[in-house]
């Protein structure tokens, strides 16, 4: 429904619909209704191959469900018309060094041989929840230097403004990216603005809990949209987000503030 209300936009500039998901309740028939809503991309996440991995990663007792209903909904996609070498399927898998880092191989290979582009992402300490420690971070170099011992990997030129680094399998099977914003921060160039649920947007995904702008009072019925153009172009021509760059110095003198968390900030 959400889709399907915002898809006219397209006539005011919106170019482009994307979904993340675990996929646990992609079935086919949710699949094909996303796309004729207008879902133009989608990106499942998937953190292992085996249940037993499905299972750690996702805090969970039992992953061989999990497991089979990603799977699955890969396939309910594909179905549907969200067609991989298009780059409108995609899987996303967070590694974290003694968990789930024995999965790369084994997740890149699934990757290939679907057809689909793997994005390997660095275990990030967004929010405060996950216990995050740097020692547990895998560097984007790191994962892919054992992905290169296995299939030889050629650098594509990053794109500006983009999360992720690109690689082509010299042996013509897809592609590979990593989103490094531990190791390799991308600050400098960083365009996204998050809007929450609940109308706080805020200019970074690592932003503190209280520093987001309340944009529900620009979007009443009698509210005029030049105010709330004024208001959004502030906050950004103000932010001075750059914690992945300053990290280190945050966290060792202290000074870094409650985060926001992940699963109210997206992806």
């Amino acid at each position: 429904e959400l889709i399907t209300a915002i898809n006219p936009l397209r006539n005011q500039g919106l170019s482009d619909i994307a979904l993340t998901s675990n996929g646990f309740l992609l079935n086919g028939e949710r699949a094909h209704r996303l796309r004729k809503a207008g879902l133009n991309r989608i990106s499942l996440s998937l953190d292992g191959t085996t249940a037993d991995s499905v299972a750690r990663m996702a805090g969970i007792k039992h992953g061989e469900l999990h497991l089979a209903q990603v799977l699955a909904a890969i396939g309910h996609a594909r179905s549907a018309g969200f067609d991989p070498a298009k780059g409108d399927l995609k899987l996303n898998a967070v590694i974290e060094k003694g968990k789930n880092d024995n999965q790369l191989l084994p997740l890149a290979e699934l990757a290939r041989n679907e057809g689909i582009e793997l994005r390997l992402i660095e275990y990030m300490d967004v929010g405060n929840r996950n216990g995050w420690q740097p020692e547990a971070v895998l560097t984007s170099a790191e994962m892919i230097a054992v992905i290169n011992k296995q299939w030889t990997l050629e650098p594509i030129k990053r794109k500006s403004a983009t999360t992720a680094k690109r690689w082509k399998y010299t042996d013509s099977k897809g592609y590979l990216a990593t989103i490094a914003s531990i190791s390799e921060p991308f600050c400098g160039d960083c365009n996204r603005l998050r809007v929450t649920a609940n109308g706080i947007a805020y200019t970074c995904l690592f932003a503190s809990q209280n520093s987001g702008l309340d944009l529900r009072d620009y979007l009443q019925a009698n509210s005029c949209s030049g105010d709330l153009k004024e208001a959004i172009g502030k906050l950004w021509g103000n932010r001075s987000d750059r914690y992945s760059e300053q990290r280190e110095q945050q966290l060792k003198s202290g000074s870094r503030k409650a985060p926001a968390e992940m699963a109210l900030l997206g992806g």
